[in-house]
């Protein structure tokens, strides 16, 4: 009797660790092949992000990882925390040039605390729009609209070059509440006392989008 008990109890770790493996083996097996499919389409299109890559970004994902995806850009550059401070939040700041886009990363060392992607002209990146009735959006095609009713803060910035906007918004997402923000360039002095209301971005274009876990570290992108 006690040797059937023994092997039954065998038989159940055994298929449990036989099933934890062939469930890490499977989750690598996925890992590599987004890795490889974003590289080959970096490579193959000459420093071309692909429409789909804001598909395998997120915030909390290892540093290593997102290194690892985007292999080598036309130009990338990096700021430690030591240089930035601002709203009393400290960050590194990664920046990644391509033909067809920027990608700003701010993170702790270890992981991805929020990111911007901007898309140059005609490029066609594609992005999801929480909460709305769009399945799958492009940056530089879709501008302001009614759908833009939850809004959290509008944000505005300027340099001696340009200005632009930044609309905040707070969702729900995957366990998790995150803030959104919709970028666009300012091309009328629509701006009043230093500030923007969500009314007079109507029909602006958004050409940058982007995720954090703070709304606070948006601003770093919009100042480098």
């Amino acid at each position: 009797m006690n040797n059937i008990v023994a092997n039954i109890i065998i038989g159940i770790i055994s298929g449990f660790f036989g099933g934890l493996l062939v469930y890490l083996y499977q989750k690598r097996s996925e890992n590599v092949e987004k890795k490889n499919y974003i590289q080959n389409q970096i490579v193959s299109s000459k420093k071309l992000l692909p429409n789909d890559f804001l598909n395998f970004l997120d915030i909390g994902m290892n540093m290593k990882k997102v290194d690892e995806l985007i292999g080598l850009p036309i130009y990338s550059y990096q700021i430690d925390d030591s240089e930035l401070l601002i709203d009393g939040l400290k960050t590194n700041l990664n920046s990644y040039y391509f033909k067809n886009c920027s990608l700003k990363i701010t993170h702790n060392n270890f992981q991805v605390t929020s990111y911007m992607l901007q898309s140059y002209d005609n490029s066609h990146i594609e992005f999801d729009m929480p909460n709305s009735d769009f399945e799958k959006t492009i940056l530089g095609k879709f501008a302001v609209d009614s759908s833009f009713e939850e809004v959290k803060e509008v944000i505005y910035e300027s340099n001696y070059r340009e200005s632009w906007f930044g609309i905040i918004m707070y969702f729900g997402r995957r366990g998790s509440y995150y803030d959104y923000c919709y970028f666009g360039d300012l091309t009328s002095d629509i701006v009043v006392n230093g500030e923007l209301k969500i009314e007079n971005l109507m029909t602006h274009l958004i050409t940058a989008y982007g995720v954090s876990s703070d709304s606070r570290l948006f601003r770093y992108h919009s100042y480098y």
